[in-house]
């Protein structure tokens, strides 16, 4: 619930955004770049939901079996 619940609220935030997904954030400058942008905003984005999902897929597919199995 609170997974869901997290994603509709990131979603909801993402819409709502006015600026170009496309441009460079000014807090998206890295200091191992020089200061240049290290990625744009739906990069950025991008990074922190979907991709995170991905990274963490197999630790959450364990906690579910294990969930269920606990039920």
């Amino acid at each position: 619930t609170e997974s869901r619940r997290s994603y509709a609220e990131m979603v909801e935030t993402v819409r709502a955004l006015t600026g170009d997904l496309d441009a460079v954030p000014r807090w998206g400058a890295d200091e191992s770049t020089g200061g240049a942008a290290a990625a744009t905003l739906g990069q950025e984005i991008s990074a922190n939901s979907d991709e995170h999902y991905r990274e963490h897929i197999e630790q959450l597919q364990a906690w579910l079996g294990r969930s269920a199995s606990n039920d």
